[in-house]
């Protein structure tokens, strides 16, 4: 919950946001974020059954134009990453 509420304060009150790493959908539901990407196909299954808009996808090659979001919100996915020495 201290998570989510830390998350809240720096988030837009208005908009449509894009959940980028969306796993699950857990966070992005909790903070109603409606639209994510995610690679995994049993990740997407799961937030799939939590009402998130998901498609299979990577950040850099997103397939939406240009506006569609307001913002776009990478919450855990970053500690996933891989950073080349």
């Amino acid at each position: 919950m201290s998570e989510l509420e830390a998350i809240k304060r720096v988030l837009p009150e208005k908009g449509s946001g894009l959940k980028i790493g969306l796993g699950t959908g857990r966070f992005a539901h909790a903070l109603g974020i409606r639209t994510g990407i995610d690679p995994s196909e049993s990740m997407i299954q799961v937030a799939k059954r939590r009402g998130i808009d998901v498609c299979q996808a990577l950040e850099e090659s997103l397939s939406f134009k240009d506006s569609t979001f307001d913002y776009a919100a990478i919450i855990i996915a970053l500690s996933f990453c891989s950073i080349p020495a």
